[in-house]
């Protein structure tokens, strides 16, 4: 009984495409296309949106301290390799920078006052001043020892005396001390505090030239030729050392970067072709390597 159902099912859906074969031949059938069978290659191509990035970039960081002054530059902007990018306050490192070439003067100075101790002309006006002290204590002398003899004799008082006695002992002190300088400038300065004084002056001329550096710092400079991709920082912001402030990339040299699923991985090799296309290049199609 199956069997029979069957062989009818089967008639009538012969005799169902017998008609639709009649009646297309009948009203001149549809027009196709047909083609030469041939032997030929098969690709098989992955098709992924690729993220456009910097092949080159860099991150730039802040070195000096202090607040941002000035920013001359924002995403999206061409910079050149040396161009100020930003500047930071430098009044106190200003200030700093007056005050070592204050010290490098004045080591200067000392040092140029030690190799011209002897000079004859100080010497001579040295012996010009203790004579004059000498003279001046000679007399004072004499006057100390007659005060103490009217002084003695009551004939003097005792405020007129101690006058006398110390005009004798001031007079006597500037004697002393024009003789010791005399003495100093035959000897001439130490060799200890010439050293004393080329040491300070090294050291003032270290001072400055790490402030120089410091001021120097206070200026971010593009590293390289590029666009500005990021920018970290604000105007009138404090700012550290080591903070991003920008990321630079040389769009000369970009790369496209695409995710491609794990299942797929395997059908991709380094040299494979890739075709390239989108709007930024015209929709035009850019054959490259996969590397």
């Amino acid at each position: 009984m199956k069997k029979l159902i069957w062989i009818i099912v089967i008639a009538l859906v012969c005799i169902s495409c017998a008609r639709v074969y009649y009646s297309k031949v009948k009203t001149g059938g549809t027009a196709v296309e047909t083609v030469s069978v041939s032997k030929g290659q098969i690709k098989e191509y992955l098709e992924e949106t690729a993220d456009v990035k910097s092949k080159e970039k860099k991150t730039i960081f802040i070195e000096g301290e202090g607040k941002i002054t000035r920013i001359n530059f924002d995403v999206g902007d061409w910079v050149k390799k040396g161009d100020i990018m930003l500047s930071q306050d430098k009044a106190d490192l200003e200030l700093q920078l007056r005050d070592a070439n204050a010290k490098i003067d004045a080591a200067r100075e000392q040092i140029k006052g030690a190799e011209n101790t002897n000079a004859e002309d100080k010497i001579k006006a040295a012996k010009a001043v203790v004579e004059q002290a000498r003279v001046a204590y000679n007399a004072a002398q004499r006057e100390y020892e007659k005060a103490k003899k009217l002084y003695e004799a009551d004939v003097i008082s005792n405020a007129e005396f101690s006058k006398s006695e110390d005009g004798y002992r001031t007079s006597k002190a500037a004697l002393d001390a024009a003789s010791a300088q005399l003495a100093d400038l035959q000897r001439g300065i130490p060799q200890y505090l010439k050293n004393t004084y080329k040491s300070q002056l090294e050291q003032a001329l270290v001072f400055r030239d790490n402030i120089l550096r410091s001021i120097d710092k206070q200026q971010v400079k593009a590293p390289i030729d590029g666009v500005i991709l990021e920018k970290n920082v604000e105007d009138n912001s404090y700012a550290s050392a080591g903070t991003s402030a920008y990321i630079i990339g040389n769009v000369k040299k970009l790369e496209l970067e695409a995710n491609i699923l794990a299942d797929d991985c395997k059908d991709v090799h380094l040299e494979d072709q890739v075709e390239i296309s989108g709007k930024p290049l015209g929709n035009s199609v850019f054959k490259r390597e996969c590397r």
